[in-house]
């Protein structure tokens, strides 16, 4: 961590990056939350939901690409960040 001339810690970065790790999971957990919510708040809603069959296993073959695409961009970004 970058040290300021008075010797206190640059604590304004680590809590902005608190504040946006915090973001991200608390979206994650609401957008991963939000059908079974949904759905347990309206159950004859489940009759709306696609059956399951061989567009699955062609749409789990679409999304594989852009995803390993992404991990891929992922891993080569993970180095670290200067806060200055």
């Amino acid at each position: 961590m970058h040290r300021s001339a008075d010797g206190r810690g640059d604590w304004i970065c680590a809590d902005a990056i608190r504040a946006v790790v915090f973001a991200v999971f608390t979206a994650l957990a609401l957008g991963l939350a939000a059908p079974y919510l949904l759905l347990s708040w309206q159950p004859a809603w489940v009759r709306v939901l696609p059956r399951p069959g061989a567009w699955m296993e062609l749409l789990k073959q679409f999304t594989a690409v852009p995803l390993f695409a992404t991990a891929n961009l992922a891993g080569v970004g993970l180095r670290p960040v200067a806060c200055e």
